[in-house]
């Protein structure tokens, strides 16, 4: 329907074969591995806050105040330009 024009979803998915696994993801779903009692994160979020900080254009805490913090830059289903204008 009309009202859902321009949603995507983000998605985390892991094939654990012979206790090896294989990740992928999207957008800002995450995975994360527990080893010895330590949480790890796996996988990279695909959002504007991340690029910042990964590119060191800006700082977690400054990213945190930013009206973009939560943009995620990829996902499925979503074509650019649907809702941003872009």
């Amino acid at each position: 329907t009309e009202h859902l024009n321009g949603m995507g979803t983000t998605l985390v998915a892991a094939l654990i074969v012979n206790g090896k696994a294989a990740a992928a993801n999207v957008g800002d779903s995450r995975l994360y591995c527990v080893r010895e009692g330590a949480l790890s994160q796996v996988t990279r979020d695909h959002s504007w806050a991340a690029e910042q900080v990964r590119a060191r254009l800006m700082a977690a805490e400054d990213v945190a105040r930013s009206p973009f913090g939560n943009m995620v830059r990829r996902s499925i289903g979503y074509a650019a330009g649907l809702v941003f204008g872009l």
